[in-house]
């Protein structure tokens, strides 16, 4: 099946990774950061950030900001047509979605830097992106509900959260890394390996 961008509203679908949506993330990190006036760190997560995982077309970015900044931050990005959803503690923070021809293309999960959500998006997708048996058994889970859910984008995120919850949990316990730098420089020296050799 050909990659496409974005997804109608409600439904899910699943595809194969592709190399866009990296593209798509640093397209759109590069303007955020452009007309971000808060201290903020931004992250590609979610299954379209980890290699070989199917997911929906939908690029989901993290953005870490401090406690009392995060509204400043959604006045800078509806600057840029993201549009504010509120917070929604089920999709992870206060969230903010773009359209491209009437398609969600991105989802934008504003969060305390640091905080348990912050580290909660970075650890689930370290893990995904190291541990083959949690990949396949995140993926097998995603294709089932998929094909449940196939018009409601609600229920397939709802019936996945009791198995991230499980990963992630399992994820900071045999990791030992609970603290946010732990996590993020584990991150960006796993990249850089990687794009050194």
């Amino acid at each position: 099946m050909r990659p496409t961008s974005g997804l109608e509203s409600g439904v899910v679908r699943l595809e194969l990774r592709h190399s866009s949506w990296r593209r798509e993330f640093e397209r759109a990190a590069r303007r955020m950061r452009g007309v971000l006036s808060v201290d903020a760190r931004i992250e590609h997560v979610g299954s379209t950030s980890v290699p070989g995982l199917m997911a929906k077309p939908i690029v989901d970015i993290a953005i870490g900001v401090p406690e009392d900044s995060v509204e400043r931050a959604v006045t800078d990005l509806r600057r840029l047509d993201y549009r504010d959803r509120g917070v929604r503690p089920e999709a992870g923070g206060r969230i903010l979605d773009y359209l491209r021809r009437k398609r969600t293309t991105r989802h934008v999960h504003i969060v305390i830097a640091n905080g348990d959500e912050w580290v909660r998006y970075l650890l689930f997708r370290e893990l995904l992106r190291n541990d083959s048996a949690a990949r396949e058994c995140y993926a097998a889970a995603k294709v089932f509900l998929a094909a449940r859910y196939r018009a409601d984008r609600r229920s397939y995120t709802a019936a996945k959260a009791p198995l991230i919850d499980q990963l992630v949990a399992d994820a900071r316990q045999s990791s030992g890394a609970r603290a946010p730098g732990q996590v993020i420089a584990q991150s960006h020296r796993r990249e850089a390996i990687a794009v050194a050799n």
